[in-house]
């Protein structure tokens, strides 16, 4: 800890503790708190001490306190800036001093030493965690799914998924999702969306939260992915007390005790995209795609509004498809006026779907050309070229 008695208002006080309220175990985030007396802002936080934990800021708040000393009144600003910091080893963790910047000073945190223990195992929970894909190319979405089984009444539990946070990854949500699930936060900042059924699993009745995430990897290589981990208080007995009869009234008085479980590590073998053979209008996407395109009405004068329906379908994952080059196929932009202004796609049952409003700008029109959608083949590993069917008019 270090102090600025330079200046007038107050000396300066930055330190460090940890959340020890309760228990903390491997694999489950903690709060991290940077603590700063004496100053208006809270400053440049060096992170990199800290980096094998993790860290992720969940936000500053502010408190003031006054004392009154000879008949002089003084209030101090303090600044809680909060991060939530995982470890994963058990036994004694020392979690290092680090430098906070405030305004051109640099101040030194306190080094907080915390007890990681380790949970117990248990056959009252499973998990399961599957990848869409084990070998992808750069920029194809991988789905990748948690399933969590529960064949007892449980307490607090916290998910531990390395990948979500992995640089190595762009993390979206899948477009299909259940109206029904809930929204849950994990507490490393990632939010997804929790199905919740009531199902049979080897024979036992249980109760299964799934959720899934889209996992894009932003370069080539092996990229080994850590397990995923569940911990989750279960109940282990009831606590002896002097006075049951007022406990069972006024409690549970259940006794919880710590248990996780876990899945095995995965490899995600990610190849480049090849150069050669690259079609013209090739943006980025990787996969499977199909293109088709409607229009109504169909008879029509010259300068009549004719609306251009185009439904681009490709798995679960329909972000990165973008508006379908209009202007860039020769046919339709030498016989149809095309406006600039596009109405926002939208998705339906599995289909990115594209509306606009296209006229004919010569009685010599007799049909809307095809529209090129230019993608690379996962499944081949070569690029293709779907197009729409021609539309007579």
């Amino acid at each position: 800890m270090s102090l600025l008695t330079g200046n007038v208002r107050a000396a300066v006080k930055v330190s460090a503790q940890v959340d020890t309220s309760k228990d903390i175990y491997v694999g489950e985030s903690f709060g991290y708190y940077i603590i700063i007396e004496g100053a208006d802002e809270p400053g440049q936080v060096d992170l990199t001490p800290l980096a094998k934990y993790n860290p992720r800021s969940m936000g500053n708040r502010r408190q003031s306190s006054t004392t009154i000393v000879n008949g002089k009144v003084d209030t101090i600003a303090t600044i809680v800036t909060t991060y939530s910091m995982v470890v994963n080893e058990t036994g004694t963790a020392q979690i290092p001093s680090t430098a906070v910047t405030i305004d051109g000073q640099k101040y030194d945190t306190n080094p907080v030493t915390v007890n990681i223990l380790k949970p117990g195992t248990t056959d009252q929970l499973e998990l399961e965690v599957t990848l869409s894909e084990r070998q992808c190319y750069v920029g194809q979405p991988v789905l990748m799914t948690i399933k969590f089984f529960i064949f007892t009444d449980i307490g607090d539990f916290q998910f531990n998924i390395p990948a979500f946070t992995d640089d190595k990854f762009y993390i979206e949500e899948p477009d299909i999702s259940n109206p029904q699930a809930r929204e849950y936060d994990l507490g490393n900042g990632v939010t997804v969306h929790v199905n919740k059924y009531r199902t049979v699993r080897n024979g036992r009745d249980s109760i299964l939260l799934s959720f899934s995430k889209i996992l894009i990897p932003k370069q080539a290589g092996t990229i080994n992915i850590e397990p995923v981990t569940v911990s989750a208080d279960i109940a282990v007995g009831r606590r002896r007390t002097r006075d049951s009869l007022f406990d069972d009234f006024f409690s549970s008085n259940i006794q919880y005790k710590r248990f996780m479980v876990g899945s095995e590590p995965a490899q995600l073998n990610v190849l480049n995209l090849p150069d050669q053979d690259r079609p013209d209008g090739f943006y980025g996407l990787v996969g499977k795609y199909t293109i088709s395109a409607s229009a109504t009405p169909k008879k029509v004068n010259v300068g009549d509004p004719v609306t251009l329906t185009i439904k681009i379908g490709g798995g679960n994952y329909l972000k990165p498809v973008q508006w379908p080059a209009l202007e860039e196929v020769p046919e339709l932009a030498d016989n149809f006026k095309i406006p600039a202004e596009k109405a926002s796609p939208t998705i339906e049952d599995g289909y990115k779907i594209f509306t606009q409003t296209i006229r004919a700008n010569n009685d010599k029109v007799t049909a809307i050309p095809p529209i090129p959608l230019a993608y690379f083949d996962a499944e081949k590993g070569g690029y293709a070229v779907a197009k729409t069917e021609p539309i007579e008019l």
